[in-house]
């Protein structure tokens, strides 16, 4: 084996110029399969940080009060956090929030913004997902006091505050009353997807006073688990072990289970168990038809890279027939040179593939360095306003073996259909 290995080396480099084309060919088609697929597992990826960062959580516990207005508040936070416990979630981190959500605007010299998202959050306790925010002005301080408040570019910009401004918060109460306070803005963050445009962080328990709610009550508790991807059976069953205490909604599988539960009619407090990818359904649709489209073209791509390949390497025989012929008749074995020609032809695709994972990290490199931000909403796939590819190491090696299969297959075929032709024709240079 390590004789034919040589062999087949020598005869590469010795011929390296008629595979020349061949290779750039592999290693360019691969390269690019490389990108595409980094590139859309990097994009899912940064919606997916998006999502964490906004919601804080995998899988969430939700309070709602119809007669409040269907304000969100949980009311009996112990039974909550015992049914957490005794469900055998796990659990790697547990954050509670107060949200007050669209019933609340901010004022400053004359302008407003109704917002989308306000959320009372413990920045200490959440610096690990601030801390990974893009700020366009100041900067995370798990010390912010507690007249802090941090808001979105679009908002930002819709107020035309800046830094240490001081503008007021116009809250609706549990009761549905008014109540104001005045924030000094003390970051400004790059987000104008469709989680930041309307979005602005607090101190939890400014938020929870303003709102009338107890000291010990919050909105929902956010429970990262170790994956998304076990977060819709784990909110089944945490569900299960909520409803034997608490008033529950029932399972909720979709968006639109979702929208209708909340849509019910009920008396006091109701309970919802709800995961992630529930909540970011239009995303996932969204990185589903991407995943599916980048499917269709890299399918695309792998039948031209075969298509020039065969193309070319059907030459390449066609050169080095009489010499194909020449060894037959000098007494080497079909089966050696078969072998022989199919080692040559597996070291090229080897080589062609190396080659185009350091042309792909080029080219994610340099796409790193481009700004996509001036696409609106774009900033959901971006990381720090920047496109960031993900290579990570079981698509590289699935991509490498669907290239060496695929590939290496069809020439060795055309191998052994090249070298079971007649002695004399292959000497006349008749390969077809």
């Amino acid at each position: 084996m390590a004789a034919l290995f040589q062999i087949a080396m020598r005869s590469l480099r010795r011929h390296l110029r008629r595979y020349l084309f061949v290779l750039v060919v592999l290693a360019l088609g691969f390269a690019f399969i490389s990108v595409m697929s980094a590139l859309a597992a990097g994009m899912a990826r940064s919606a997916e940080n998006a999502a964490l960062r906004h919601y804080a959580g995998h899988l969430f516990v939700i309070g709602r009060d119809k007669q409040a207005g269907s304000i969100m508040v949980v009311d009996h936070p112990r039974q909550v956090t015992d049914a957490i416990a005794r469900s055998g979630l796990p659990v790697q981190r547990l954050l509670t929030r107060t949200h007050a959500f669209d019933r609340s605007s901010l004022f400053f010299h004359g302008a407003s913004v109704r917002l989308k998202d306000l959320f009372g959050v413990d920045f200490a306790d959440e610096a690990f997902l601030f801390s990974g925010f893009d700020y366009i002005e100041g900067g995370f301080d798990p010390g912010w006091d507690r007249e802090t408040v941090v808001i979105s570019e679009p908002v930002a910009r819709r107020l035309r505050a800046r830094v240490g401004d001081q503008i007021v918060l116009r809250v609706q109460t549990r009761g549905g009353q008014l109540d104001t306070r005045t924030l000094v803005v003390r970051a400004i963050t790059a987000d104008s997807s469709i989680f930041g445009f309307a979005r602005a962080y607090m101190h939890r328990e400014t938020l929870t006073n303003l709102m009338e709610l107890a000291p010990a009550q919050w909105s929902v508790a956010g429970i990262f688990l170790p994956s998304v991807h076990d977060a819709p059976s784990w909110a089944r069953r945490l569900e299960a072990e909520l409803a034997g205490e608490l008033p529950t909604a029932g399972p909720i599988e979709t968006k639109d289970a979702l929208t209708s539960a909340i849509r019910e009619r009920w008396q006091g407090v109701r309970y919802f168990s709800v995961s992630l990818p529930v909540y970011v359904s239009e995303v996932t649709d969204l990185l589903a038809a991407m995943e599916l489209a980048s499917w269709l073209l890299l399918v695309m791509i792998m039948l031209v890279v075969l298509a020039a390949t065969v193309v070319t390497y059907r030459v390449v025989l066609h050169d080095r027939a009489r010499e194909i012929g020449t060894m037959l008749a000098v007494g080497f074995p079909r089966p050696w040179v078969v072998a022989a020609l199919a080692a040559e032809a597996a070291i090229l695709v080897g080589i062609a593939v190396t080659a185009g994972l350091l042309i792909a990290a080029g080219i994610s490199q340099a796409a790193s360095l481009l700004s996509f931000d001036w696409i609106p909403g774009f900033e959901i796939f971006l990381e720090e306003g920047r496109l960031r590819a993900w290579y990570r190491p079981a698509t590289v090696l699935r991509n490498a073996a669907v290239v060496l299969g695929v590939v290496g297959t069809v020439l060795c075929v055309m191998v052994v259909s090249t070298v079971h032709r007649t002695i004399p024709a292959l000497i006349k240079g008749e390969t077809t």
